[in-house]
Order: C-alpha cells, then structure tokens, then sequence
C-alpha cells in the first residue's frame, strides 16, 4: 500500500466516524441547545457568534448587554457550544459550534 493509499484509507475512516458521531449525538446537542438557548434573545445573540462580529456589534444588534452576552458566552464555551474562531486572527474571537437550523431550533 502506497503512502498516498494509506492517507486515504484513513481519511474515509475518519470520515466514517464522524459520521456515526453526528448521527449518534444529534439528539443530546439538541437537547443542551434547547434547554441553554431557552429565549428569543440567547438564541439571537448565540446566532450571532460568527467569529467575525465584535461583542458591541453582537449587542448593537440584537439589543442585549454586553455583560449578558459575556455571562452566556462562558458558560456557553464552557459547554462546548461555542469555540475559537478560525475565521480571523482577533484573538479570542469565538463562533458558535453548531448551527440552530441543522438542530431543527428555530428562532422564535
């Protein structure tokens, strides 16, 4: 086996993976999504986690304080529900980890 074939064969695996991790915890996101997210307001502010936007942008928007969004962000990092964004070089930028949508979580 090539090395090439090799890196293949352990990319279509760890894609396998991925994919029964996603199917096999989709109920239990779901669930600490809805149960963290459990206003209008957290699910915009958390909506807005971008990675690109700055907290005075975030609450410029949706109109909640920045202490609130300071206060949800930890224990939403804590929980794994938001992380470091990769998507500029702001240190400490953070961006939410799932997508409400995919969930079935809908804004209102």
């Amino acid at each position: 086996m090539t090395e090439k074939e090799l890196l293949l064969e352990i990319s279509n695996t760890l894609n396998s993976i991925l994919h029964i991790i996603r199917v096999t915890s989709t109920p239990q996101i779901r669930e600490i999504l809805e149960n963290e997210l459990d206003s209008v307001k957290k699910r915009e502010v958390y909506s807005l986690l971008d990675g690109k936007k700055t907290v005075r942008e975030i609450e410029k928007i949706s109109g909640v304080n920045i202490s609130k969004i300071s206060n949800w962000s930890s224990k939403w990092g804590n929980l794994g529900l938001i992380v470091e964004s990769g998507k500029t070089k702001v240190k400490g930028r953070r961006e939410k980890a799932f997508d409400l949508i995919n969930y079935g979580i809908k804004m209102r």
